[in-house]
């Protein structure tokens, strides 16, 4: 796992401690007084190694920025492919934080699975991601889960004696540049086939001419399979596509 995927999984934790920092800080310790206790928590995050790691040591910054509140947590590694079909299965026993796929929301809001955040944390949301990742967490104008990404995320790699630096940085241009030497690519290759197709034809004239029956009719089968038939009219050799 990228460490970047990493750090967004890291915030979800922020996003469930936020509920307790939201009423209080610790310029305000009366306020803070009164969240203080142990708040057990059950965790589902990525099997993948430093994960957890990456967890315990947000959770560990919280309460030393919060004396008086204790996180105690339980962390499993269970994959996001998997959390949500393990949480339909068995709602009542589901942990506190886990991440899914997004095709699963849907579901998981109807079955009771997720609680759509408060006001505070829709805006933290809302502020800190862009409209599709928003949109991506979204049903029905609610806001249920953190978003880690509204897409899979894509790499692009292109050949630069084709498509300059300059060009690469705008989606629109790399199109263009693909469009046109899609066309002129394809007018080449018709160009090509062309000229074989003629030349295949003119070498069959020439055998027939020369009373070579086997050449021609091996031409002939030649060019049946590059999807031409031929006609040998009085005017002349015709050719098809089949």
């Amino acid at each position: 796992m990228k460490m970047s995927k990493i750090l967004s999984l890291v915030l979800a934790v922020l996003m469930v401690v936020a509920c307790f920092t939201a009423c209080g800080t610790p310029d305000n310790p009366d306020t803070n007084a009164d969240l203080a206790g142990t708040y057990d928590i059950t965790m589902w995050v990525s099997e993948k190694e430093g994960v957890a790691d990456q967890f315990k040591a947000q959770i560990k910054a919280f309460e030393a920025a919060n004396p008086g509140i204790k996180i105690e947590a339980s962390i499993e590694g269970v994959s996001e492919a998997n959390s949500a079909t393990q949480v339909l299965a068995d709602v009542a026993t589901a942990p506190d934080i886990y991440c899914f796929a997004q095709d699963q929301l849907a579901r998981l809001v109807q079955a009771k699975a997720l609680a759509k955040h408060g006001k505070g944390a829709a805006e933290t949301i809302k502020t800190n991601n862009d409209a599709g990742s928003v949109a991506a967490a979204t049903v029905a104008g609610e806001i249920y889960a953190y978003p880690m990404t509204s897409d899979n995320g894509f790499y692009m790699y292109y050949d630069k004696s084709i498509i300059t630096e300059e060009e690469a940085e705008s989606l629109d241009e790399v199109r263009a540049e693909i469009a046109d030497d899609t066309a002129e690519s394809i007018k080449a290759e018709l160009a090509a086939f062309r000229g074989e197709m003629e030349t295949l034809i003119a070498q069959r004239v020439a055998a027939k001419k020369e009373k070579n029956f086997a050449l021609a009719d091996e031409i002939r089968n030649k060019l049946l399979d590059m999807g031409i038939v031929l006609e040998d009219t009085r005017q002349g050799t015709k050719w098809k596509r089949v």
